[in-house]
């Protein structure tokens, strides 16, 4: 057996141990049996058959590896998926109105069996559970969530669970554990010594001494635990494991566990002596870790600003060489200006030279250029005075123009009245000549017939 399994809590060895010693006598020889754990995201079923393929599911979400989030009655596997479905303290847990349900996909679920440990309700056993819950909240001043959920929910019954098992065809057989009287002295040393940090090493090695001492012999009578297991079919049901534990305790085993109660009690009286100092020395240390959290803050802070100083150091040891840098660039470019400025110094002086040279020359060409624009000028003064000769005689000729055209209407008058005229006369002519050789007249078409009344 592990040795870490061996200092895990009495109550919780118990359960775990009882189903890996029932599974160890009704498995076959040699076989790996595939296991799934109903509310059991912890995984602790793995440790106690490291053999086996456990694995887990769970309503609430864990940090162990496979775990699959589900919910007891509505299992996620198809029928038969696993050799055998347990529950660990579960049902009790599960809300009254769905305890069916989980039994019920328990049954659907294995193929061989089903194994379902935990307290049922019992009278006794109810009122073991209420002197526990008294015994937590006078003397330790707190509650216990799981315990105020079976108050709330209420314990399951046996009775009905076995009938839920059988109208699925499976065989029960029941498994008691947790002498009654022992568990509840049992937890209440449990938790006493949880209550107090300095006591919890203790706790580990009484869970040792009882794991390994007085499991075997943790039964009869009326006890708080019972495994229920069902088996399917022609798989067989556990009969050596409650044959083969002896309930009598071995009796130096109890001397030393009411040695350790007695050595409490006294712990307990004296606690009213140096509790108050204890409370006080708690104040102390508070005191000092608040002191020292102060400190470490502030040596945080100077951490900080430290590292900034350093940052703002580098930064600026940065800034310098990228300003050495910088210099000896705006230096090489200043040398490479200067000598541009020596060269164009150079080319300024022949520049002037040359500019002198075409000052001169633009100079002559400007007189030369002056002297004929006053030749222009005088050539374009006569020009004007030939231009106004010329539109005097235009508007002359324009005069005799107009006066000749006129004369050429009148001409043209006289000659349409010649013309007409000269028709009247040929008319007249025509006439007489017809006349005189008797044919009828015909005037003329068109124009010829014009001419004057008088005339015809």
């Amino acid at each position: 057996m592990n040795a870490d399994l061996l200092e895990l809590p009495f109550d919780q060895y118990q359960r775990y141990r009882l189903v890996a010693d029932i599974l160890k006598e009704v498995r076959p020889k040699g076989r790996k049996l595939s296991i799934l754990d109903v509310g059991g995201r912890t995984a602790l079923l793995r440790q106690f058959l490291p053999q086996d393929d456990v694995t887990a599911v769970d309503l609430e979400m864990s940090d162990e590896p496979g775990l699959v989030l589900g919910d007891g009655s509505r299992l996620p596997f198809q029928d038969g998926s696993f050799d055998v479905v347990a529950g660990f303290d579960t049902l009790e847990h599960v809300p009254p109105a769905r305890r069916t349900a989980f039994v019920d996909e328990c049954a659907r679920v294995a193929s061989r069996w089903v194994v379902l440990i935990g307290p049922y309700a019992a009278k006794r056993v109810n009122e073991a559970e209420e002197r526990l819950v008294d015994f937590l909240r006078e003397k330790l001043k707190t509650e216990h969530r799981y315990l105020n959920e079976h108050r709330s929910h209420g314990l399951p019954s046996l009775g009905e669970v076995e009938r839920t098992l059988h109208k699925h065809g499976l065989r029960t057989a029941c498994v008691g554990q947790g002498s009654l009287d022992r568990w509840l002295g049992l937890m209440c040393l449990e938790l006493y010594l949880d209550a107090d940090p300095c006591l919890r090493p203790v706790a580990k090695r009484f869970f040792r001494f009882y794991n390994e001492t007085l499991y075997s012999s943790d039964h009869g009578g009326d006890m708080y635990r019972h495994a229920l297991v069902g088996a399917k079919g022609e798989a067989p049901l556990p009969k050596q494991v409650a044959l083969d534990r002896d309930p009598v305790a071995n009796p130096a085993a109890t001397r030393s566990v009411l040695a350790l109660a007695r050595e409490l009690l006294a712990l307990d009286s004296e606690r009213d002596v140096w509790a108050p100092e204890f409370e006080r020395l708690r104040g102390v240390i508070g005191d000092l870790e608040e002191d020292l959290a102060g400190h470490k803050s502030r040596l945080v802070d100077l951490n900080a600003d430290l590292d900034g100083h350093r940052t703002s150091l580098k930064e600026l040891e940065n800034d310098r060489n990228r300003q050495e840098e910088a210099q000896a660039v705006l230096c090489a470019d200043l040398d490479g200006q200067r000598n541009a400025l020596a060269q164009r110094e150079e080319d300024l002086v022949a520049s002037n030279q040359l500019l002198a040279g075409q000052r001169m020359a633009a100079e002559a060409m400007e007189k030369e250029l002056r002297e004929q624009l006053e030749a222009h000028v005088a050539c374009r003064q006569e020009l004007m005075e030939e231009q106004a000769a010329l539109q005097s005689h235009q508007v002359e000729l324009q005069g005799a123009l107009e006066a000749r055209v006129a004369d050429a209407a009148v001409l043209n008058a006289d000659l349409d009245f010649l013309r007409g005229s000269l028709r009247n006369r040929a008319d007249n002519l025509r006439r007489v000549l017809r006349g005189r050789q008797g044919k009828p007249y015909l005037p003329p078409r068109g124009g010829e017939s014009g001419g004057s009344e008088e005339a015809r």
